[in-house]
């Protein structure tokens, strides 16, 4: 389990977030795009890609900003 702020770098963010819950700061370590992304108990990601890739696998950062049930940060 992913502490709050702290990050990992994956190729493939659903794997890298297989069971855990919180909201994460997903960045296209490419092009610097950021994302948000909010997981549940009980629901599952399936996916997630930047689209016009190519294909080619690209890294991304992830990084825990909140646990699930509290409220986001800058909201």
């Amino acid at each position: 389990m992913l502490r709050i702020e702290e990050e990992i770098q994956a190729l493939d963010v659903v794997e890298a977030l297989q069971g855990e819950v919180g909201v994460f700061q997903i960045t296209d370590l490419v092009t610097n795009q950021k994302y948000i992304l909010s997981t549940r108990p009980g629901h599952s990601l399936t996916s997630f890609r930047a689209a016009g890739n190519g294909g080619s696998p690209k890294p991304f950062l992830i990084k825990k900003t909140a646990n699930y049930g509290e409220p986001w940060p800058g909201r």
